[in-house]
């Protein structure tokens, strides 16, 4: 492209309209995160931090968390297998988004494989010496996809109002929320405690106290990076990120992560920890459906294929959650008083919660083309 015709290019995308938002202004701030600013608070008034013995859980209330696991959760994770496994072929031969080739590899085939080889070797030994690793492996992935995801979201709504970042700006944004992460899970690994996942016993790995009393004093540079990181980009260019992708971001690092991660796994839990996977999700979802939604309206796919694969999303997220590993709990014969009731359950939730890291770690890059096509491009 010639320079006079660089230069007409540019002041054609900077004299175009700018979109309100992914969806809208509203919409954008109640999806990616703003919706649990309103329910946390009322589900402390109503849960009182402190007062365990007064937590009487309804079934109503068992009956919405269940609800949204299905509804927002469990699809959240079979979406990133449909996005990574969709012409998979043409992905691992170079043809499509060649400079993703081997993570498309590593990510789709290398890591699976070695997951499942590593579940038959542990469940030959007729012991949990090598499972009990595996909930603090996942906890610390889930962790980093929280940190990471909302960053994306931040990026995703600003490119949406052409606010971009400079490498500088984004690295302490990532500073930031990176150690939050590693905090929480730090937290969560102070003392030696026992827990329970799904059935399987495991301890925590009893880091002393004064481990994260030190992180968590420079826990004060991240929380300074943030307005530094702004003040840089107000005093460039006199403009903010929007709100939408700051509630994001906030709600992510600051509120989910240690909630979950940090305190999530104390007994009992409450009741606002149910409610922070479903807003991650739906944090999720909606821009995965919009991503969807723009190549259907482009003609990539039909309308028909939008709705297929948002139910296929949905139908295999109920599968491979509770209806496949319940029935090969039910009717695969194992030692249970090694392995618990619910074994498979435990296997299936380890694996797609921590293959799921790597999917994103390669789906949600810039060199990815469908994203950046349908997505990380307004209309």
């Amino acid at each position: 492209m010639t320079a006079p015709a660089q230069t007409a290019t540019a002041e054609a995308a900077a004299a175009a309209p700018q979109p309100r938002g992914i969806f809208s202004p509203l919409a954008d701030f109640l999806l990616l995160g703003g919706a649990s600013l309103v329910l946390f608070p009322l589900a402390m008034v109503v849960f009182p931090s402190g007062r365990a013995e007064t937590w009487h859980i309804g079934a109503g209330v068992l009956v919405l968390v269940f609800m949204l696991n299905y509804v927002l959760n469990f699809p959240h994770f079979t979406y990133s297998y449909q996005l990574l496994y969709a012409n998979f072929r043409d992905k691992v031969a170079g043809r499509l988004d060649p400079a993703l080739r081997w993570r498309f590899i590593f990510s789709g085939i290398v890591v699976p494989v070695a997951m499942v080889l590593f579940f038959v070797v542990a469940c030959m030994q007729q012991d949990t010496r090598l499972l009990r690793f595996l909930p603090n492996l996942m906890f610390l992935t889930a962790g980093w996809h929280y940190a990471k995801q909302g960053f994306g979201m931040l990026i995703a709504t600003s490119v949406y109002k052409r606010v971009f970042y400079t490498p500088v700006e984004r690295k302490l944004l990532l500073f930031n929320a990176h150690l939050v992460w590693i905090y929480a899970w730090i937290m969560f690994n102070t003392g030696a405690q026992d827990k329970v996942y799904l059935g399987i016993h495991f301890s925590t790995l009893g880091l002393p106290p004064a481990l994260q009393a030190t992180l968590g004093a420079a826990l004060v540079l991240g929380f300074v990076s943030l307005p530094v990181a702004l003040g840089m980009k107000y005093m460039r260019e006199r403009r903010m990120p929007p709100v939408s992708g700051m509630t994001a971001y906030i709600a992510s690092t600051y509120l989910w992560i240690i909630l979950r991660f940090g305190m999530g796994s104390n007994h009992p839990i409450h009741p606002v920890v149910m409610l922070i996977p479903a807003m991650h999700s739906l944090q999720y979802i909606a821009l995965v459906l919009k991503m969807r939604a723009n190549e259907s309206r482009k003609g990539v796919h039909s309308w028909r294929g939008f709705w297929g694969f948002t139910g296929l999303g949905i139908l295999t997220g109920a599968l491979a959650f509770m209806a496949v590993p319940r029935l090969l709990d039910a009717h695969l014969a194992y030692d249970k008083a090694v392995f618990g009731p619910t074994m498979f359950m435990f296997l299936f939730w380890i694996f797609i919660n921590i293959h799921h890291y790597f999917i994103d770690n390669v789906i949600w890059r810039r060199e990815n083309s469908e994203t950046k096509a349908y997505l990380f491009t307004p209309e």
